[in-house]
């Protein structure tokens, strides 16, 4: 149905409502999260109080200060976290929450969808967080343990602030919602213009592939996408309006004050013209695009900003005051995660030395199909999105008829540049790899901000994540709760809210097993586990959850970047345990892989032919370093089968056994750990990474 509610006489307009069903419920919030400190100038009562004991470092961006302090000067906007709810007649929810921050880490993600799942039966893939990325507010983040731009750690009194107040706007737009119609409508907007044209090299010359006049100078239309929630009863509810394009929020970049910029001033400009509305922004794949006032010059900080803020917003109210396309049918969601390849070595600068960048992909959909105008789908990726990925995943989303994309969301910890910039950017061995815009930036320079190593990626790798994920079948609203649980272990330090080192299995037929003196740490942005050379007896150690989660319908994965030494009896295990004696087990032994299952016996460790009838443990193959990269223990729902796995991309599973669960995963652990059953002359060292529970 074709809505025209902005220009509909009294009669149209009558016969509209009528004719609306409120098949669906949304609710909308807003918190402040200014930050200032006790006495600072037009300090708002409703921001975030940081005191002066709590700023162990003083408030500082990521970006835009240099690493500097900020200066304590408040914009004529405040910052805020805003949340919209939405609900279909079928109880399926959905909650996007959008920051005014630099960024938003995927620590910060899992906690508040954590709290969420616990307070209001949310699943992980029922919560969306964007990052509008300007760079005039604090981080929330610091993948900066190197130190080598100078940066400071975020102050974590105020993250924590804003988490509360994320979780308070998306629990009240929860509570409040009111019944509706939903609207879709697609246009254009000009603000941005592509900030490569000019990246010049004294020996190459200007990136001229993308654009023939070699000029910032020049305004390019892109997608303007909105979603309207209309109140069925006015009275009863706000008008939502949540509008989506790609631009850097990079207008006040530099200046000494706090900003939520141009999108600031976008909201402000709806929400004066359409009176009743709360207007939210959803930052999109807008890595290589900058507002076009910052680039012709002529402009002060705050005119560029807030020009190019009223420009926008005037593009938003045109098309909300226009014709745009009825939804209707289910509300569902769904995510997963993929890996694309990092290259640490051979870089002249600090780096964590890691080999995948974790991408987190989800998607919102509203209808059965796709393809009509009375469907529309969300599609979020994690990281600094090129705007040059949109036309391809376009194409290969093209059953997709309204299809919003969205970058900056659930974690922003690296760019994801395609393959023409990572091959130009990277030149003539990354020599003329710069770290600001003089260099070359979006393939190269920007992963020294974020210390990581060369992106080694191909553009199908991003975009057959991105397939895959909407080729998954959504969840069933009846099935389980779950919760997302993940560490890349690069803080080199173990979260002791998520981890604690000691073994679930401590007495098995009164044999200690756990040994303290078995090394573990975080090294190299992993889990290194350092077994006992010439020690007798049972001797483990390793990381064990500190909560029970539910395995039911999820997979618990982990990657193996080293095993035990393959020619001794030294062994590294990957377990879902249910107690000290119920596990489902993948171990790494004698340079071969196995299956376990063991139930309700001991012992559970050493030589295979010691376990007793209700042990069931299979020997796979010789372990393969790349075949077996990643491991993984899933739960298949449809069948109650346990099924262990490996895959060389965490994309791609192939099932290495299966068979009926036996055993109870309603409250599980996972354990990572290693060790020896009896004395071994050289161990070696085990190494796990990046381990998820999805």
């Amino acid at each position: 149905m074709i809505s025209l509610r902005g220009f509909c006489g009294l009669v149209i307009c009558l016969a509209w409502a009528a004719e609306a069903q409120a098949s669906y419920l949304a609710g909308v919030a807003v918190r402040d999260i200014t930050p200032c400190t006790p006495g600072m100038p037009s300090c708002s009562p409703d921001g975030i109080v940081v005191l002066e004991n709590d700023r162990q470092t003083p408030l500082s961006f990521m970006s835009g200060a240099g690493g500097n302090a900020l200066p304590l000067a408040l914009g004529p906007l405040p910052l805020s976290v805003r949340a919209v709810a939405l609900q279909d007649d079928g109880g399926r929810s959905f909650v996007i929450i959008t920051l005014d921050t630099l960024d938003v880490s995927a620590t910060f993600t899992r906690d508040v969808r954590y709290e969420l799942g616990q307070r209001r039966q949310l699943w992980p893939s029922q919560v969306m967080i964007n990052a509008s990325h300007t760079h005039n507010s604090p981080s929330l983040s610091w993948y900066h343990g190197l130190q080598g731009l100078g940066e400071r750690p975020p102050v974590t009194a105020y993250v924590e602030a804003v988490k509360l107040r994320a979780i308070e706007a998306a629990e009240t737009a929860l509570l409040n919602m009111v019944p509706v119609t939903l609207e879709f409508v697609r246009g254009t907007t000009d603000i941005a213009s592509w900030r490569r044209a000019t990246d010049v090299s004294s020996s190459t010359g200007p990136d001229t592939a993308k654009h023939s006049n070699n000029s910032f100078a020049t305004r390019f239309p892109a997608p303007l996408d909105v979603l309207i929630a209309e109140p069925i009863a006015p009275s009863t509810g706000t008008r939502v309006v949540l509008f989506s394009t790609a631009c850097h929020s990079t207008g006040m970049y530099g200046a000494g004050q706090l900003s939520p910029d141009f999108a600031g001033h976008a909201r402000a400009r709806i929400e004066q013209d359409i009176p009743g509305t709360t207007a939210l922004f959803v930052q999109g794949f807008g890595g290589d695009k900058e507002p076009y006032l910052n680039e012709i010059g002529g402009y002060t900080q705050q005119t560029r900003t807030v020009e190019t803020g009223q420009r926008l917003g005037q593009h938003v109210v045109a098309l909300v005051n226009g014709a745009a396309n009825q939804l209707s049918g289910p509300l569902r969601s769904k995510f997963r995660t993929f890996p694309l390849a990092i290259d640490p070595s051979g870089v002249a600068r600090p780096n964590y030395g890691t080999q995948f960048l974790q991408v987190e992909a989800q998607m919102l959909q509203i209808g059965d199909d796709p393809s009509l105008s009375s469907s529309w789908a969300l599609l979020a990726s994690a990281h600094e999105v090129v705007a040059e990925y949109e036309a391809p995943v376009r194409a290969a989303l093209s059953s997709h008829t309204q299809l919003t994309l969205a970058g900056f969301t659930n974690a922003v910890e690296s760019y994801i540049p395609t393959r023409r910039m990572i091959d130009y950017d990277n030149a003539g061995g990354g020599q003329y790899c710069g770290f600001l815009y003089g260099g070359r930036y979006e393939g190269c320079g920007a992963f020294h901000s974020y210390y990581l190593g060369r992106p080694n990626w191909q553009d199908s790798d991003y975009l057959n994540g991105l397939i895959a994920l909407a080729a998954d079948p959504f969840p069933s609203v009846s099935a389980p709760l779950s919760f997302s649980v993940q560490d890349d272990f690069n803080d080199n330090v173990r979260n002791d809210q998520l981890w604690n080192t000691y073994m679930l299995t401590n007495l098995t037929n009164n044999v200690v097993v756990h040994e303290s003196a078995v090394r573990v740490s975080e090294r190299g942005s992993a889990l290194e586990l350092v077994p006992l050379a010439n020690s007798g007896g049972f001797r483990y150690n390793g990381y064990v959850l500190n909560k029970p989660y539910n395995l039911t319908g999820r997979r618990a994965s982990i990657e193996v970047v080293r095993t035990a030494n393959p020619g001794a009896t030294s062994e590294m295990i990957f377990s879902v345990s249910a107690n000290g004696t119920n596990h489902y087990r993948l171990v790494i032994q004698n340079g071969v892989i196995r299956a376990d299952e063991t139930l309700d016996s001991a012992p559970p460790f050493g030589p295979a032919q010691q376990a007793q009838t209700s042990n069931s443990w299979v020997p796979i193959a010789p372990f393969n370093a790349v075949t077996h990269r990643y491991l993984s223990v899933r739960h298949a729902p449809g069948t109650d089968d346990i099924v262990w796995e490996a895959s060389t991309n965490r994309i791609q599973w192939s099932e290495l056994r299966r068979t009926r669960r036996k055993m109870a995963i309603q409250s599980v652990r996972v354990e990572l750990f290693a060790g020896t059953y009896t004395a071994v002359a050289s161990p070696g060292i085990a190494i796990f990474d990046n381990f998820i529970l999805d």
